[in-house]
């Protein structure tokens, strides 16, 4: 029994472990290109709303003249660099706020709808497969628990 207890416990720790990292995955700044849909920039009137990697390529391919790119190919820290060198004269530091995973929705919850563009759908695919397995084990465990106890009484 005493074995048992220290099994549940460690795949209770594990579960929490695993969740805990996923849950935080998409905020950390190296893997950005996966999780940031787009940037907002506050202070430059010509790049209005949210602009992602597709709608900036064309500003930049403007502004930069000859250079072509495939932008969606670009990290994301590139891209604001390219941003940032066309307005040093006016702007020291251009403010920007990022659109990531969890700031697509007023509540801050899990993206589990995305389009096949999306750089969040391998991602979301993944948790999405963990919940139907952790579905699929409780409902086994609870039809376990059912017909054990339905056969000792």
């Amino acid at each position: 029994p005493r074995m048992s207890i220290f099994k549940v416990a460690f795949t209770i720790l594990g579960l929490l472990l695993v969740s805990g990292l996923l849950a935080i995955l998409p905020l950390f700044k190296s893997v950005e290109d996966r999780f940031v849909n787009a940037l907002f920039y506050p202070d430059v009137r010509f790049l209005r709303g949210f602009v992602s990697k597709k709608s900036l390529q064309y500003t930049l391919e403007q502004y930069y003249g000859r250079i072509t790119f495939d932008a969606t190919k670009l990290p994301w820290s590139v891209l604001r660099a390219l941003v940032q060198d066309m307005f040093t004269g006016i702007h020291r530091k251009l403010n920007y706020h990022v659109l990531g995973f969890y700031g697509n929705d007023p509540v801050c919850l899990f993206k589990y709808f995305v389009a096949s563009g999306d750089p969040q759908q391998g991602f979301s695919w993944m948790v999405l497969g963990i919940n139907l397995v952790c579905f699929i084990a409780i409902s086994v465990s609870y039809v376990t628990v059912n017909l054990l106890s339905a056969r000792s009484s």
